[in-house]
């Protein structure tokens, strides 16, 4: 039971505040039966409900199992211990935090179309997921920028650990700060009728303003500084930033494709570094073609860790695309057809599923997370043999090779004895 504002003529925000209580206090005294068809509740279980929910119940354990593991594997292995391995991590957290507080409540929603999670949950859950979603787009462009300083200064170490700490901190502390909005206008109501109880969680705790005709009627209400939030969010903060770093990885791969180097790399001071630290390492070694040609070694290094990349990028641009484009339509508009809410249901199904496909293309597409999940793995069932026996690097200023026994031997090199060769470096 709602009253059209283009059925009688209002002039203030005030004359609206006082209609709209007077309405809420005659439908005390009605029944909710009387006017609404509720069948829907009536039959929490069809065939359509439950195969949405066996869905999110799909991607709940293969998000948590997931981004365990990967967490697991970036944590418990030394040599994945690195500014990009972080900034995945971070994602993993990202994801978690989406299932944690976004996913599960969708399946209550399919159940029940009302709100049932009370008051609290309903400002931190809409919070939660816009935090995650930032954090995820800024954790992103981070990556980006570490790859593209990675290939433009392969010579400096732009991105310490402290410095990958401080950019995580920045971004949830940034993410918190511009979500805050959305946790303070986010609105739990009551709809009271004589024998039933509507429950809602909604944004309609915005400012609204009326917008009247030349008559000085109001035509219908508005909520400007709600929308103006979400118009700048979605684009600064989601499309702007995608469409970047889609540009910055179609720059890099481009230059690898041609084996260029860009930045200070292509300077002739680096080209003899790089020449003495090979012609060193193949004395050590007595290995002729250990190591190949400098455009190919900086070319199989970086191109395999860019196409994970952009495969991360593009399916998150994917998944949360429809989701983002569908809540900026809302915000211009509220006359929508009536596929438009299968439409919302699929558009949330996919910005979701993203949390349990990321750490499926890890694993397929990342040498290095799939020898950390078998170190681990060989951890758990107390197996003394390693699973990298090439290369051993030893914390006592020594390290040594192993080669298998075809026709070279096994050679131990002191690191002291060559101190000064590598100080020369």
């Amino acid at each position: 039971m709602n009253f059209n504002l283009n059925s009688m003529c209002i002039r203030s925000i005030h004359e609206y505040n006082d209609l709209t209580r007077q309405v809420e206090t005659v439908r005390t005294q009605m029944s909710y039966y009387n006017f609404t068809n509720d069948s829907e509740s009536s039959n929490p279980f069809t065939l359509l409900k439950l195969t949405k929910i066996s869905l999110y119940i799909l991607f709940i354990i293969l998000a948590i199992v997931g981004n365990s593991f990967l967490i697991l594997v970036i944590s418990l292995n030394n040599f994945m211990k690195k500014p990009t391995n972080y900034f995945i991590l971070n994602l993993a957290f990202c994801d978690l935090a989406i299932v944690f507080s976004c996913m599960w409540v969708q399946i209550v929603q399919i159940m029940n179309k009302y709100w049932t999670l009370g008051k609290y949950f309903c400002k931190f859950n809409t919070f939660f997921q816009m935090v995650s979603v930032i954090a995820s787009v800024l954790t992103l462009a981070s990556i980006s920028c570490d790859r593209y300083f990675g290939i433009a200064y392969p010579f400096k170490v732009i991105l310490t650990k402290k410095r990958t700490f401080c950019i995580l901190v920045s971004i949830w502390i940034f993410s918190i700060l511009i979500s805050i909005p959305s946790f303070i206008y986010r609105t739990y109501t009551e709809r009271k009728w004589a024998d039933f109880t509507e429950t809602q969680c909604d944004d309609i705790g915005w400012p609204t303003t009326l917008v009247y005709n030349s008559d000085g009627c109001a035509i219908k209400k508005v909520q400007s500084i709600k929308r103006i939030y979400y118009t700048t969010v979605i684009l600064l903060l989601f499309f702007i930033p995608i469409l970047i770093m889609s540009i910055t990885y179609s720059f890099l791969i481009y230059k690898l494709s041609k084996k260029e180097v860009i930045g200070e790399s292509n300077s002739e001071e680096k080209r003899m570094d790089l020449e003495r630290r090979k012609k060193f390492f193949q004395t050590i070694f007595a290995l002729k073609n250990l190591y190949s040609s400098r455009d190919d070694c900086f070319v199989i290094k970086f191109s395999h860790v860019i196409f994970m990349l952009v495969w991360i990028l593009a399916t998150f641009f994917v998944c949360w695309s429809p989701l983002e484009t569908m809540l900026l339509l809302m915000e211009y508009s509220s006359m929508f057809p009536a596929w438009w809410s299968s439409l919302e249901w699929i558009s949330y199904f996919m910005a979701y599923s993203n949390t349990a496909i990321n750490p499926l293309i890890y694993a397929g597409l990342s040498k290095n997370y799939r020898l950390g999940y078998k170190r681990i793995r060989s951890r758990l069932i107390k197996r003394n043999r390693s699973i990298s026996n090439n290369l051993t690097i030893r914390s006592n200023n020594s390290f040594s090779c192993k080669f298998k026994k075809k026709n070279l031997s096994v050679a131990k090199i002191e690191f002291d004895k060559s101190q000064s060769l590598i100080n020369s470096l």
